[in-house]
């Protein structure tokens, strides 16, 4: 995908996201995140529980699938999402030569996200690592926060 292909597509996504389509009234966020917990994670949920926003559906990606968890979580997770659902891939910081973070580096994952946001008004946001930390899923989502406590308040942001 070109540069100028990218930044297209990021200001469709953009104003595509004006008005946020609601669900009975709630919006619908899906959480993917890594097998064990992390501060991160908490930090992340934090935020959403201090503005009373809950999370419709928390999935865990396996160890086992390597540098594709990711890809397989998104795999799995995609039957189940509609247009205006928002998904929020979150990981806490550590070493980035971790296998876990693999994932986000992972071609299929990127190719996965950009499928399933050409087919549905599908809000991907990212919040992996700290402030330094650059994955090659963040050209593919909509929002890339620094942290998952900077994507816990995009989404407060969104949906408020």
């Amino acid at each position: 995908m070109s540069i100028l292909q990218a930044a297209r597509r990021r200001l469709n996504v953009f104003l595509n996201m004006l008005e946020l389509p609601k669900f009975h009234g709630k919006y619908r966020i899906f959480v993917l995140t890594t097998e064990s917990r992390s501060k991160g994670e908490t930090d992340f949920k934090t935020v959403l529980d201090e503005n009373n926003i809950k999370i419709f559906m928390t999935k865990r990606m396996e160890n086992k699938y390597k540098s594709e968890a990711l890809y397989k979580a998104i795999l799995d997770l995609d039957h189940s999402l509609k247009d205006g659902d928002i998904v929020a891939i979150i990981r806490g910081g550590g070493d980035t030569e971790n296998p876990q973070f693999l994932s986000f580096k992972n071609k299929k994952a990127c190719e996965i996200i950009r499928e399933i946001s050409s087919k549905k008004s599908i809000i991907f946001i990212t919040g992996i690592g700290h402030s330094e930390d650059k994955f090659a899923i963040d050209e593919f989502v909509t929002y890339s926060k620094i942290t998952p406590t900077a994507a816990g308040n995009c989404i407060v942001e969104l949906i408020s």
